[in-house]
């Protein structure tokens, strides 16, 4: 990780960075107007590239966790070019200096606690260092400062950013996206509502003792600041250094798969945000999932998450109509325009593959790779409606659990698995 000595956080420094970004890549794109858009790119931002994630690491905060969220949308439609520099950001670790950082700390509680001055971790939005009290371990996980107040601000800069260098094509609007990208970072940058959501979760989660949530200290946590329990285990990056068993994968696979399931058909509560650095496998004394971050937690309204519930069971059952009819309920489809419906339910096919199978083998699931050989077609023949913000959010989260089961090369029946959660469901509610 880059050490920083001090982060941009005033509003006008942002902006001056970010529009001397968009100023040089667009006067490159302009030099290049005859090409065609991919060269254009490729001469313009990909030069710079390097640049653009320089610049975003020093200012951290929204504006560089907005461009990751969009980059997760935007394999779809984004040219190979524009999508590559969205998606570096992802790999943009830097942090702050402890002399910088420990100033969002209460006096006092330095004075208490034994901190490692160097981070255990470090993202867009604040970083995280190892802490000792009492004689207990803890996470302490410090949010940067000014991020809060930039939000609004910084999801408009990256709408400007992103217009300016002709990255978006004009038939997409990304409106909405936009619209729920802010008010997804207004929840993570509210520790409050994160340990609320923590705690929650612990709740629901009682009767699934693989699932461990760390306990909140809450003297030492507050809308900036969370301190919780350490869990002692390996990231999920050091999967093919564990030397699991086929069965252990299994296992782990099998529950990660529940953990969606509970949360889409049971909590009705989603942690929308699947990725490496949210969850720690803990393999003494026995093997669990440690889930850390809560931030990205998001509860749909009941009728959209019903009719959630209904496709991916449509779905599961090869259920051709009802899938249709819902997708069209939803508006994922336009009602006006025509649509190649064949073809979707194909594509709908390839991501409902692993429920069709007695036992689906992730570790050899090439369903990404069929997926984007899908979407020259699909953006030929298919109308897109104006499906809820919502759903891009859970679609975000099951593409990042099927990422994460392909890294742990499990083997299971995914149907089995919805069924046992649909049988629960049932059994909490006759009591």
């Amino acid at each position: 990780m880059k050490k920083l000595n001090k982060i941009k956080s005033g509003f006008l420094s942002r902006q001056v960075g970010i529009a001397k970004l968009a100023i040089k890549t667009g006067t490159a794109l302009y030099k290049n107007k005859d090409q065609d858009i991919k060269s254009q790119l490729k001469n313009s931002v990909e030069k710079y590239a390097s640049e653009i994630v320089e610049e975003l690491g020093v200012m951290k905060g929204s504006f560089m966790k907005a461009g990751q969220m969009l980059s997760l949308f935007g394999g779809s439609f984004l040219p190979e070019e524009a999508h590559k520099v969205l998606k570096s950001l992802e790999n943009k670790t830097s942090f702050l200096v402890w002399d910088e950082i420990q100033k969002q700390l209460p006096k006092e509680w330095i004075e208490k606690l034994d901190i490692n001055p160097t981070p255990f971790a470090a993202a867009s939005l604040g970083q995280v260092h190892i802490a000792f009290y009492d004689n207990e371990k803890y996470a302490i996980k410090i949010q940067y400062k000014g991020v809060a107040k930039a939000i609004k601000n910084d999801v408009r800069a990256l709408k400007i950013f992103l217009n300016t260098l002709n990255l978006i094509p004009k038939e997409i609007d990304l409106t909405e996206i936009y619209k729920e990208i802010e008010q997804m970072l207004i929840r993570e940058v509210n520790y409050t509502e994160e340990v609320n959501s923590t705690e929650n979760f612990a709740a629901l989660l009682l009767d699934f003792p693989i699932f461990k949530v760390p306990k909140i200290n809450h003297d030492f946590s507050n809308d900036k600041i969370i301190t919780l329990e350490f869990l002692d285990g390996h990231s999920l990056n050091d999967i093919e250094s564990l030397s699991l068993t086929q069965d252990q994968r299994n296992t782990l696979g099998r529950e990660f798969m529940r953990l969606l399931f509970l949360e889409i058909f049971v909590f009705e509560e989603v942690q929308t945000d699947a990725h490496f650095g949210n969850y720690i496998l803990i393999t003494e004394p026995e093997l669990k999932w440690g889930l850390i971050d809560f931030g990205a937690t998001k509860a749909p309204p009941k009728d959209f998450i019903s009719s959630y519930r209904m496709m991916l069971i449509h779905l599961s059952k090869k259920d051709k109509d009802g899938f249709i009819g819902k997708l069209m309920e939803m508006e994922y489809l336009s009602k006006n325009k025509e649509s190649d419906l064949d073809l979707f339910w194909e594509y709908a096919n390839v991501v409902g593959a692993p429920f069709y199978e007695e036992e689906y083998d992730w570790g050899n699931s090439d369903i990404a790779d069929q997926m984007y050989k899908y979407i020259p077609r699909i953006m030929k023949s298919i109308s897109i409606g104006n499906p809820s913000s919502h759903s891009l959010f859970i679609d975000k989260k099951i593409g990042g659990v099927y990422f994460i089961l392909r890294k742990l090369k499990s083997r299971f029946n995914v149907t089995e698995v919805l069924d046992e959660v649909l049988s629960y469901k049932e059994s909490k509610k006759n009591k």
